[in-house]
């Protein structure tokens, strides 16, 4: 053994003789020459360290060596004194052909052909009929993207224009490829339209400013989109054509989130400078996606290691924030950290307290007069970890990690505590085991967990004092393996399986000075699913794109056996033309009881709970069709839609959770038309503005020939925008009109059924006050509250990096709301005497915020 590991010994010493002697690459050759002729170099090793060509040492001087870098890279060596040379790089003439991926042959320069560098042409020549000639600065900030027609744009990256002046690249013809076919800056630049997969993606590095928003609330900018609203207001509450927020999936790298947002759904809990895109779907997903029946949003992280370390700090009038991005091993390992965390309550600004105006109006926190009261402590805060390792081509490994929690104190004579906290891992091995197949894997855990206490602890509860517990969570474990294989004529095929393990629990109890027996009720329940899954994509025909999948789902907690055939298809009569269509089947097996305060307070707390028996399992369809056009700087999207969600759960009694009250089921359809329209009026101005009608009725299963408008409905939704970036400022406003909630929803019917019952009790003399009637609070409703509307403006600076310094600054204002409309959004019952007292919750009111970002 001894004498292997000198024979090893030995062979590494001399390989590393060997290879400083010999082929090098380039900082390992200055390092030689450094040594050797006794000079000094000064350098980036970042941008260095990108060059992929070896050099000889052994039978080179120095002089040569510098010629021969000079001759072949995009670098000058400047000669300070006899023994320092400055390596930078140089103005380079660039010569390029472009050829057809399919056929190898070369492509002439054809008439409208460009070569774009950040956007902007730049002149290049033609030194014969196939090459073009263009003279450059490489720079690592800078995007360079070569446009010919038929064949669509296809950038040049940095390290391809560092490692040779003369470049061959393949271009692909749209017409063959019609699926990838992505119709850019859809509302905005870094926000487009993927008509194929029917998904609008969100890419955070090029987002720009959105009204009312210059801290890149992800969720902020979701609600932005055609048919996505927030009818209360709140940033986190996401309703997707109608569905409620727990029937659409929200996934970050994989891992299930079940936290709406910090701050009781106002603040995303997302840090936007770890986040690299967003897609979203509005008209049913992959069949690789199950366990909801709206629609889904994909947070992705950084998929590649960054190529230089970048680090930043921010601050706004909510939270302070930090992220950080470091290359290790060559950069072939990348790690990324990101935290947030909210400032003390006692620090609150201007907009902290309007939003709080609007979380805690009508609940147990807001007097008489609607004022909030003071002594509350919010803390807020989430992080993130990513570590992507790319050891070769064929593999590629990531794992990520994320932590958010949310937590209010109420300090009166009787405390009260809120919590919500999600914890989640997942892991990625992603491996091409052919030019043509890959395989994915993806093992995953979540833990969500809310809890609530007011004035005592569980194990304690006493009769005749007042206090409370609510505690409810979520654990989840998935494994998914996934094969995707490339198939002749551009089709492909997707098939794989996916395990999931879910487990909910809730313990409660109650007890006020009028009980004799507290109330006391807990529950577990676990539940494992197989679901295989396969999906075709066919690209055979030039015009046609249709997407065929199904996926299977057997729940074992009922012993249930679904199968949900999903169809999406596009159909390209013009270049700038699509008509799409599609219509799938979907199931959720776990999801939040409707009308029930799982808590007191008056706070947004509805009860986690898995299917217990086939009756409570949601089945849900969804079609939709539509086209998009996009040609001379506007687009038209258009889409009308058709949903249902069967077997939705509720609870009985006065929306708060007793051992009285029963679950009932009630029947959900919804129904409408998106349009939008975009102008791009010119490089530094786009506007656009939207229009959406839709109707979401429920239906009990008690009283199935009568229907009720859903609680957050809202029949007309118009938002008006734009935005004018001009040099380093960027400006944009949007204006929203929005129908308002109806005050007939089941939730209010059911407050006055109870109220209406206990008054006819107190005629009848079986209550105090026998034999006088009371008068009726719902009657003044009326059926639906007041339109809602108000701007909101943001602007923002930008001090960017330069050569000589890489810290670049962004500062920021944002006005939400700025003319401070007062908009009703709901009116709510409280406990009265005799009768329920009926309280106001308006929408946020005039909110500012500043912001500031520094970058390394």
């Amino acid at each position: 053994m001894r004498v292997f590991f000198l024979v090893a010994a030995s062979f590494l010493s001399f390989s590393c003789i060997s290879q400083s002697a010999g082929e090098q690459d380039l900082l390992q050759a200055i390092a030689f020459f450094e040594s050797e002729a006794g000079v000094k170099f000064s350098y980036d090793p970042e941008i260095l360290g990108l060059i992929d060509q070896k050099f000889d040492t052994k039978n080179t001087d120095l002089p040569s060596f510098i010629e021969t870098v000079e001759n072949s890279l995009p670098f000058t060596f400047d000669q300070v004194n006899e023994q320092y040379y400055a390596i930078s790089l140089a103005q380079t003439e660039f010569h390029l052909i472009v050829v057809d991926s399919t056929t190898s042959e070369a492509i002439p320069p054809l008439m409208g052909s460009v070569l774009l560098v950040n956007g902007l042409p730049v002149p290049a020549a033609t030194q014969s009929s196939d090459e073009w000639r263009f003279s450059y600065k490489p720079s690592m900030r800078d995007s360079v993207d070569v446009y010919v027609p038929g064949y669509g744009r296809r950038p040049i990256t940095f390290r391809q224009l560092l490692n040779s002046k003369h470049l061959t690249l393949p271009l692909s013809l749209i017409t063959l490829h019609l699926k990838r076919v992505i119709i850019e800056d859809y509302l905005t630049s870094g926000i487009n339209m993927n008509p194929a997969s029917q998904s609008i993606s969100i890419h955070t590095a090029d987002l720009p400013l959105l009204p009312g928003e210059t801290d890149g609330d992800l969720f902020a900018s979701l609600a932005a989109l055609p048919g996505i609203t927030t009818p209360d207001n709140r940033a986190g509450n996401l309703f997707i054509r109608g569905s409620s927020t727990d029937q659409s999936l929200i996934l970050f790298d994989n891992i299930p989130i079940y936290h709406r947002g910090h701050y009781f759904g106002t603040i995303s809990p997302y840090n936007p400078k770890v986040v690299e895109e967003v897609k979203v779907y509005r008209n049913g997903y992959h069949p690789r996606m199950g366990g909801r029946v709206g629609g889904a949003v994909e947070i992705q992280s950084d998929q590649q290691p960054a190529l230089h370390p970048k680090t930043g700090l921010g601050t706004n009038s909510l939270y302070a924030m930090g992220y950080t991005k470091v290359p290790l091993a060559g950069k072939k390992v990348g790690v990324s950290l990101g935290a947030r965390r909210s400032y003390p309550y006692t620090f609150s600004s201007p907009k902290l307290r309007a939003i709080s105006q609007m979380v805690f109006a009508a609940s147990a926190l807001a007097d008489s007069a609607g004022r909030v009261r003071e002594n509350i402590d919010v803390l807020f805060e989430d992080y993130n970890g990513r570590v992507t390792f790319q050891p070769n081509r064929k593999n590629e490994l990531y794992f990520t990690s994320i932590f958010t929690r949310s937590k209010t104190e109420i300090a009166t004579d009787v405390p009260e505590e809120n919590q919500v906290k999600n914890l989640g891992f997942n892991f990625q091995w992603k491996y091409a085991m052919t030019q043509k197949a890959t395989s994915s894997l993806s093992v995953t855990v979540s833990d969500y967990e809310y809890a609530y206490l007011i004035g005592m602890a569980i194990q304690n509860p006493t009769p005749g004092v007042s206090g409370g517990y609510s505690l409810n969570g979520i654990k989840d474990y998935s494994i998914q393996e996934e094969v995707d294989i490339q198939l002749p004529h551009a089709n492909s095929l997707q098939t794989g399986i996916d395990y999931q393990f879910q487990q909910t629990y809730y313990n409660y109890s109650l007890t006020n000075p009028r009980d004799t027996v507290p109330v006391v009720l807990s529950n577990q329940a676990e539940a494992q699913s197989f679901s295989p899954f396969v999906n075709f994509e066919w690209n055979s025909l030039k015009k046609l794109y249709a997407q065929i999948g199904v996926r299977a789902t057997y729940y074992d907690l009922t012993n249930n056996l679904q199968v949900t055939p999903r169809l999406f298809v596009n159909y390209y009569p013009h270049q700038a033309l699509t008509l799409k269509g599609s219509l799938g089947w979907y199931r959720q097996y776990l999801s939040q009881v409707k009308n029930l305060e799982f808590s007191s307070g008056g706070f947004d707390n509805e009860l986690w709970l898995l299917a217990s028996t086939d009756d409570n399992i949601i089945s849900g369809t969804q079609a939709m069709v539509g086209g998009v056009v996009s040609a001379n700087s506007w687009i038209f999207d258009l889409e009308g839609y058709y949903k249902t969600a069967n077997n939705v759960t509720y609870h009985s009694d006065k929306r708060f959770y007793n051992n009285r009250g029963i679950y009932l089921t009630a029947d959900h359809v919804m129904y409408g038309v998106d349009f939008f329209i975009k102008k791009q009026v010119n490089e530094s101005v786009a506007i656009w503005a939207g229009y959406s009608w839709s109707q979401s009725k429920v239906a009990m299963d008690s009283a199935l020939d009568v229907t009720y408008d859903s609680k957050f409905s809202q029949p007309n939704v118009f938002y008006l925008g734009g935005l004018v970036e001009r040099g380093r400022w960027k400006m944009s406003a949007g204006w929203r009109l929005n129908s308002g909630l109806t005050s007939r929803s089941l939730d209010m019917i059911q407050a006055e059924n109870l109220f209406l019952e206990e008054s006819s009790r107190r005629q009848s003399g079986g209550r105090p006050g026998g034999g006088t009637s009371l008068t009726n609070p719902f009657d003044a409703l009326p059926y639906r509250y007041p339109a809602v509307h108000m701007l909101d403006i943001s602007a923002s600076y930008t001090i960017p990096p330069t050569e000589e310094r890489r810290l670049s600054a962004t500062f920021g204002v944002s006005l939400i709301n700025a003319y401070n409309q007062v908009n009703l959004t709901d009116i709510v019952t409280r406990k009265g005497n005799p009768a329920p007292r009926l309280k106001e919750r308006n929408a946020i009111q005039f909110a500012p915020n500043l912001m500031v970002m520094i970058e390394w």
